[in-house]
């Protein structure tokens, strides 16, 4: 076992929290890999607001819930990676699959574009210009990963590209229901987003609608 499967398993408990653990153990460095993808707290705040039990859990070590809140103190950005840990910990601890983490992550992603900070750049004219920009809104929340868009007739193709292993499947598929909320907040009816392809560094999706 190496150190960093190690430290991992000291973090989280992997019986109890065995997503947790399995994210954190498949970083090259644990919570501080990849220092340059950070995100905005928004969501991560929304976690906590929203299911304030979930950093109680036996299986957390208590540095964790401190480098979260120190997370929160620094300003507005925050590792990528923590903020990826506190969905593994959700995932664990409040949703009974993957299916109905992306349920709430749908939601989620629609309370947080209604927000007026946000109102702007998410509801657009319409949902073509949604993937047009696609790339700038992603960027708007997140440094150090690349997502690319190629618009076509009524659809398009999105492409996330990120360090290996820094978001596990589930979050993919999250990523993909933020996806549908922003065609939804554009007035699109009918909305597919099909994850095409989903590895360590990347994910495919395509999207359309009616």
């Amino acid at each position: 076992m190496t150190a960093e499967v190690v430290l991992a398993f000291a973090v989280f408990d992997p019986d109890g929290l065995p997503v947790t653990a399995a994210y954190l153990a498949a970083l090259p460095q644990g919570l501080d890999s990849y220092p340059s993808c950070r995100v905005r707290t928004t969501v991560t705040r929304l976690i906590i607001d929203r299911f304030p039990h979930v950093l109680d859990h036996a299986g957390i070590d208590r540095t964790f819930v401190d480098r979260l809140r120190s997370s929160f103190e620094q300003g507005e950005w925050m590792p990528e990676t923590i903020a990826t840990a506190v969905r593994a910990l959700a995932r664990d601890t409040i949703f009974a699959s993957d299916a109905e983490y992306n349920g709430w992550s749908f939601e989620a992603a629609k309370e947080v574009f209604a927000r007026p900070v946000y109102r702007v750049l998410m509801y657009v004219l319409s949902p073509s210009i949604v993937v047009l920009g696609a790339s700038r809104r992603w960027n708007a929340f997140r440094e150090g990963t690349h997502l690319s868009a190629k618009p076509h007739a009524k659809g398009g193709d999105i492409e996330l590209k990120f360090p290996p292993n820094l978001f596990p499947a589930f979050v993919v598929g999250g990523f993909g229901e933020a996806f549908r909320a922003s065609l939804v907040a554009a007035r699109a009816h009918g909305v597919r987003v099909d994850l095409q392809e989903v590895t360590a560094d990347r994910a495919r999706w395509s999207i359309g609608w009616d």
